[in-house]
């Protein structure tokens, strides 16, 4: 939605499904195209409607100038389409799932995949579009091919303005998550730390539930936290939703296991909001630039810390890091850049 929103030399084609990931379809008029913007149009393929013949007459109709796969390991909309479709004229957006704590989850499964791809010639053939050099190298090691045609382009980030900070004393804290509900986001991590906190904590829990044993651990977890602690579950929310969910909130926390971006990371560094967050994102020296905090999600103690020393933290302070926040995140949004990178990738991939 980012890109077709800021990216105007192009127009947009996109074939997706009518379904959350809950599988409960969305509320769009499915199976034909529909205008999204000026530029774009989208194709919401209901179940029965989610067939090769389908997908292919679509895009046949469509006659691209360049395939835009974003992800990898789905069968239907990225296997199929880097197979039937001129792989020549194919951007495959990995969005950080070859990174290796990605990989390691369900990692035979995804091997036989990436065996699979590599059988077929794909990765040789097609282009590859990467956020940062860091994901760039994931792809390498992932593939083991040296040359791989890849471009780095910087994802657009959604427009969140800058947020005024909430009221705030010392000795409490408004936490907040905005991601998949999934291991690789560290929820849990986040409430077994609380736990041992002594200050009063509100933790705000939005976005949809991928994976559901994961959660019933996290739902165990918050069935027994101490009287300090209030965890809120508030389910999925809307791109609208967002802004307010920032506003509600003094702190952001997400220490992800990698993040290739982390949308919901930069959009609250825009808002004016600091981030406890891991390593393994594209946005380090957080503290340096008083804009939040990296640390190690396997280290309870330094997750302990790092949301100790906000909650202790009175409002003059908190303000700090908020305008610290809003800094970092205005120079993490070079648009002119990304827009240079993206034209640059879209016109060479359509050569």
């Amino acid at each position: 939605a980012n890109l077709v929103d800021q990216y105007y030399d192009a127009s947009y084609r996109i074939f997706t499904s009518n379904n959350d990931l809950d599988n409960s379809p969305i509320d769009v008029v499915p199976n034909t195209w529909v205008r999204f913007n000026k530029r774009t149009e989208v194709y919401y393929a209901s179940k029965q409607n989610r067939t090769v013949k389908n997908m292919y007459e679509q895009v046949r109709q469509s006659s691209p100038d360049i395939h835009f796969i974003i992800g990898v390991f789905d069968i239907y909309f990225n296997f199929l389409p880097l197979v039937l479709f001129k792989i020549n004229k194919t951007i495959l957006s990995t969005r950080g799932m070859l990174h290796p704590n990605c990989l390691a989850q369900k990692s035979f499964k995804k091997e036989l995949y990436l065996n699979l791809l590599a059988l077929l010639r794909v990765p040789s053939k097609c282009f590859f579009h990467v956020t940062n050099k860091e994901e760039e190298q994931d792809i390498r090691t992932a593939l083991g091919i040296k040359s791989l045609r890849i471009f780095v382009a910087s994802n657009y980030s959604g427009k969140i303005i800058k947020q005024a900070m909430p009221l705030k004393v010392a000795d409490s804290l408004i936490l907040a998550s905005i991601a998949l509900i999934s291991p690789v986001k560290n929820h849990l991590v986040v409430l077994q730390a609380l736990k041992k906190i002594t200050h009063q904590v509100f933790y705000d829990i939005y976005g949809p539930v991928k994976n559901e044993a994961y959660w019933s651990e996290c739902e165990e977890e918050i069935s027994t936290m101490p009287a300090n602690i209030k965890v809120t579950y508030h389910g999925e929310i809307p791109p609208a939703g967002v802004p307010v969910a920032l506003r509600n909130s003094h702190v952001f926390i997400l220490p992800s296991e990698s993040e290739n971006f982390g949308h919901a990371i930069v959009e609250a560094l825009s808002a004016g909001r600091p981030v406890i967050t891991s390593h393994n994102v594209p946005w380090t020296q957080l503290q340096e630039q008083t804009a939040g905090m990296n640390v190690n999600p396997h280290d309870e103690q330094e997750l302990i810390a790092a949301i100790s020393f906000f909650a202790s933290m009175e409002f003059g302070e908190m303000e700090v890091w908020g305008e610290g926040a809003w800094n970092y995140g205005r120079g993490v949004t070079d648009v002119e850049g990304m827009t240079q990178s993206y034209r640059h990738m879209f016109l060479s991939a359509a050569r």
